[in-house]
């Protein structure tokens, strides 16, 4: 099989006759084998997220009464945990022995294995304790009969996959062997379709951000980006956000990259007369300029996060100068950690378009002052030897959020930096950007030089699921959302057709007797159907396309900016209004950015502003 037996292990031949024994001092990662802790992570890793997350607690298996930061109530016997250690060393150091296994990799990382001993523990645990009502007394997996594993499954709770793959990863015949009694259940049991795991309702994921949250957070960290690169005469590779930029904080801080290095690197710090300086000869103080880098510090971190759709785990392993040319294009180079061997060669990349360029300076230029060597780090100063990065940033933003969030926004609301990947998602998918496309961002699929499952591989395990989860229903999320806008109850409309429209959409929900919560839910209904809407990018023409009127041609008038704010056919929802102000907006700024183009952009403006009118004249809802 190619496997290299790994110091102090066992050999493969004993392991495949039965005859292995770990000895208690063999390693397991930074660990021995009797050790009550397995750790798989030093606090040198860039991984580090704290002691207890990065070693395997065995102890904490066995307490008969968990830990209030516990979900679940742990209670093996010492047989048990010890049957789980023999099962953990196996998995982690001969993945290759499982049967139908199709892994390339010589070991298995230990957050992996932590995550199928969890499994396994919850399996043991729950079972204990229901055996013991009735008396029965369970020492060892080996006492646990197919009968009664099939009369517990269903109660167990958790993913029924997960609970599933770790049983198989017991019931293997490679770890069979090797415990001291071979268990009653066979690993073919384990997909019997007598046994009801009680499969729960579709996972829904972690939730995106709201468009007002997601529109809120990418304005000001476009402004704090804008403001702080103005302020240290940085170039701005996205022209649009200059124009976000407060004239008075422009006014303020000028050319501030002197006295920001002095007073946060430079010994500024041990000046006591540092501020009456600063006030005096810049008009602003070392904690007013310290406080504009921290805003755009946190607000690149965001952008890189909304925009690139990349995990944490692969953001924190971004080092300073991740940017780079291919194709043409320009991108964010990282490493992965998730299915891949952490040797792996980093070719793993996100498109950074000119706002996460902007984004990638500030970081950049935030390592080359406190000597982090990657991206996500402290603005200020290595915090952790060898210049990691943050191993967690949920409370970072959520204070950061509570912060800036004098709207209310966030109220009651928590914030997860897993939200940002899938805000990305829905905000594509909503803007109908092709699923071929998210996934490739999202890298939810390889090419067939990086080992692209085909579609039989495709059709099992998780990766379907999680790709439809992930993806699919974010996209019916984002038509119900603009469905939702377009026949909602209590919605009001603009343009030619918004009357006739609102009385016509309103008398066919009458009509099929669906009201309120009935009305809402055949709308979702709606949004999973293959239905389409005919959109002009300012609104819906409900002009049927498909039928000819007496034989007449299609009307010409079809297409971007070509409606006509009084046809009868055309029609403006609420949730247009925002953004045909903004690109009128923008219309306006471009003719004075460029008076070449200013009759252009001056037209454009101008067709606009007959479709804003219609607001500024009040909506229609009668």
């Amino acid at each position: 099989m190619g496997l290299i037996q790994q110091e102090g292990l066992p050999s493969v031949n004993d392991l495949e006759i039965g005859d292995a024994v770990f000895d208690p001092a063999t390693p397991i990662w930074h660990s021995q084998f009797k050790d009550p802790q397995w750790v798989y992570l030093l606090p040198d890793d860039v991984r580090f997220n704290g002691r207890k997350s990065s070693m395997i607690d065995w102890e904490g298996f066995q307490q008969s009464s968990r830990h209030h930061l516990e979900k679940y109530d742990y209670c093996l016997t010492e047989q048990m945990v010890s049957e789980l250690k023999t099962a953990s060393a196996i998995y982690a150091f001969y993945p290759k022995l499982f049967k139908h296994s199709r892994t390339s990799k010589t070991t298995v990382d230990g957050k992996t294995v932590k995550g199928r001993v969890r499994e396994l523990a919850k399996i043991g645990s729950y079972i204990i304790r229901e055996e013991q009502k009735d008396g029965c007394t369970i020492n060892s997996f080996a006492d646990i009969s197919f009968e009664t594993f099939k009369r517990h499954a269903p109660h167990i709770g958790g993913r029924p996959d997960h609970l599933r793959r770790a049983m198989r990863l017991l019931t293997s015949e490679i770890v069979q062997r090797n415990l001291p009694r071979r268990l009653a259940l066979q690993s073919s049991d384990i997909d019997s379709k007598s046994i009801n795991w009680s499969e729960q309702s579709s996972h829904e994921g972690i939730g995106t951000l709201s468009d007002a949250q997601f529109i809120f957070l990418l304005s000001h960290c476009k402004r704090a980006i804008s403001e702080f690169k103005a302020a240290i005469k940085f170039e701005i590779h996205d022209r649009t956000i200059s124009n976000t930029a407060r004239k008075e904080i422009i006014k303020k801080f000028t050319n501030v990259k002197i006295p920001l290095e002095y007073y946060l690197w430079g010994g500024g710090r041990d000046d006591h007369n540092l501020e009456q300086k600063y006030r005096k000869e810049f008009g602003y103080t070392p904690g007013e300029v310290r406080n504009l880098y921290n805003e755009a510090h946190k607000a690149s971190m965001l952008i890189i996060l909304l925009l690139t759709g990349m995990r944490f785990s692969e953001a924190q392993l971004i080092r300073r100068g991740a940017l780079a040319y291919a194709d043409g294009i320009r991108y964010i180079v990282s490493k992965v950690v998730k299915r891949r061997h952490e040797g792996t060669p980093a070719v793993d990349r996100w498109i950074a378009i000119p706002l996460v360029e902007d984004a990638h300076d500030i970081l950049n230029y935030a390592c080359e002052q406190s000597g982090n060597e990657y991206l996500f780090s402290s603005p200020t100063g290595v915090v952790r030897e060898g210049g990691q990065g943050y191993s967690n940033l949920n409370t970072t933003f959520i204070r950061w959020i509570k912060k800036i969030d004098h709207q209310g926004l966030f109220d009651g609301y928590k914030f997860s930096v897993h939200q940002c990947r899938e805000t990305l998602t829905h905000q594509l998918a909503k803007h109908e950007v092709g699923l071929p496309f998210i996934s490739k961002q999202l890298k939810h699929f390889h090419s067939r030089f990086k080992r692209m499952p085909n579609e039989v591989t495709a059709g099992y395990g998780g990766y379907k699921r999680d790709l439809q989860l992930s993806i699919e229903s974010r996209m019916a999320m984002a038509r119900e959302e603009v469905l939702t806008d377009l026949f909602g109850a209590d919605k009001k409309f603009a343009g030619g057709g918004g009357a006739q429209h609102k009385y016509r959409i309103d008398a066919w929900f009458k009509g099929a007797g669906l009201f309120g919560e009935q009305r809402a839910k055949y709308i979702s209904r709606l949004a999973n159907s293959n239905i389409s809407l005919m959109p002009t990018s300012i609104g819906v023409c409900t002009h049927n396309f498909v039928e000819k009127d007496n034989g007449k041609e299609t009307p010409p008038c079809y297409g971007d900016f070509s409606c006509d704010p009084d046809c009868p056919n055309h029609v403006i929802s609420e949730g247009c209004s925002s953004a045909l102000k903004d690109r009128q907006m923008h219309a306006e700024e471009k003719a004075k950015e460029s008076p070449e183009q200013a009759i252009i952009w001056v037209g454009l403006a101008e067709q606009l502003g007959k479709h804003v009118k219609k607001f500024e004249g009040g909506m229609r809802d009668d």
